[in-house]
């Protein structure tokens, strides 16, 4: 009676055990599947930001030479009034 009270407590402790150790797991398993989103998130930021930088950058290099542009055009215009 005492060692099947015993085998049958013995039982019930190594269940516990593996409930315990599953759940642990479990959460593990959802910290690095947490993990992986923000550090999706960041990625994708961080992307973002790059595009907006290369976006910006290219609409302040248009500018420049537009600028460069109608400066040459003016001297040349000031060139040809100068000649006739």
């Amino acid at each position: 009676m005492i060692a099947q009270s015993n085998f049958s407590v013995n039982k019930q402790r190594q269940e516990e055990k593996r409930k315990v150790q599953e759940a642990i797991f479990q959460s593990k398993r959802e910290e690095a599947k947490q993990s992986k989103i923000v550090k999706q998130q960041n990625e994708q930021k961080k992307k973002f930001q790059h595009f907006k930088i290369e976006q910006e950058n290219r609409m302040k290099n248009q500018i420049v030479n537009q600028q460069k542009r109608l400066a040459a055009m003016k001297i040349e215009e000031d060139r040809q009034r100068r000649v006739h």
